[in-house]
C-alpha cells in the first residue's frame, strides 16, 4: 500500500519542479543570452587581438635584441667583409624560418624583414649571395639554403613597398650568370624562379601582360641568347603565375611569342 502512495507522490513532485522550471527559464532566458554575448562581444575580441600584438611585438623586440650587433660604418669595408652583417641576417633568417607553426607568421616575419632592409649592407648582402653561389656557401655555410630562400624574400619585400630596383637587377645578373654556365644546380634555378614569380607578383598585372616585351630584358632576358634550359625557368615563372587568369590559348600565343 505505501508503494502505491509513493509513486503518485513523486510523479506529483516531479511535475511541480518541471512546471517551476518552465516559468523560471524564460525568465532568466533573457539575462543568460545577454551574458553569452558580452563574452563573444567585440570588446573580448579585442581583447584578444591586443593580447596577441602584445606577445607579437615582445617577440619582435627579443628578436631585434638578437639583431643588435654593432656594425663596422667603415664604407669601405662594404664588400670585404660581410661577416658581422651576415651573422645578423642569417639570426633573423632563422629566427623566421621558426615561425613556421604560428598562424601570423607572415605578419612577424615582415616586421623582421622591414627592419633589415634598413640597413643597406644587408641588402647588398642579400643580393650578393643569390648571384654568387660559392659566396652564398662560404659566408652562411650549412645555412646557405635558408640565406638564399630568405635573402630573396627581403628583396620581395623592398619590391612590395615600391623598391623593385634591387629585385630586378638582381633578377637580371643572376638569369644572366646562368646562362653562360652548363651546370646550373636546382637550388639556382629555383631562385631564380622565385625571383621572378617576385617581380610578377609585385608589378602591374595588366601593365606586365600587355608590355611583356619591354620588361624581359630588365630582367636579363635576351631571346636568342638566352640558354635553353633558363628559357624554360622564365616560361613557367610567367606561366604558372598568370594561369587561370586568361585564357590557355591566349596565355600560350603571349608566352610562345618569347620563349618557344
Amino acid at each position: 500500500m505505501k508503494g502505491r502512495v509513493f509513486w503518485p507522490a513523486s510523479l506529483l513532485l516531479i511535475a511541480i519542479i518541471a512546471i517551476g522550471l518552465f516559468f523560471l527559464i524564460p525568465f532568466h532566458k533573457s539575462s543568460l543570452s545577454t551574458s553569452f554575448v558580452s563574452q563573444s562581444d567585440a570588446p573580448d575580441r579585442q581583447k584578444i587581438k591586443t593580447f596577441f600584438s602584445v606577445q607579437n611585438q615582445q617577440l619582435i623586440t627579443d628578436i631585434k635584441l638578437k639583431l643588435s650587433t654593432p656594425l663596422n660604418d667603415n664604407p669601405s669595408k662594404e664588400n670585404d667583409d660581410f661577416s658581422e652583417v651576415a651573422q645578423r641576417n642569417i639570426t633573423a633568417f632563422k629566427e623566421m624560418h621558426a615561425l613556421q607553426s604560428r598562424f601570423n607568421k607572415d605578419e612577424i616575419r615582415n616586421q623582421i624583414l622591414d627592419e633589415l632592409k634598413s640597413d643597406p649592407i644587408a641588402v647588398r648582402l642579400a643580393s650578393n649571395i643569390l648571384i654568387d653561389n660559392t659566396l652564398a656557401k662560404k659566408i652562411y655555410g650549412q645555412d646557405q639554403a635558408l640565406g638564399r630562400v630568405y635573402s630573396t624574400r627581403l628583396l620581395v619585400r623592398m619590391a612590395e613597398q615600391g623598391d623593385n630596383e634591387l629585385l630586378i637587377n638582381t633578377t637580371a645578373q643572376l638569369a644572366s650568370v646562368l646562362s653562360e654556365r652548363s651546370n646550373v644546380s636546382i637550388g639556382e634555378k629555383e631562385d631564380l624562379y622565385d625571383l621572378i614569380r617576385g617581380f610578377i607578383r609585385t608589378s602591374d598585372e595588366s601593365e606586365l601582360m600587355n608590355n611583356l616585351e619591354s620588361f624581359l630584358p630588365q630582367l636579363g632576358f635576351k631571346q636568342g641568347k638566352t640558354r635553353g634550359e633558363i628559357v624554360k625557368i622564365f616560361d613557367q615563372a610567367f606561366y604558372f603565375a598568370w594561369k587561370g587568369k586568361i585564357e590557355n590559348a591566349e596565355l600560350n600565343l603571349l608566352l610562345g611569342k618569347h620563349f618557344d
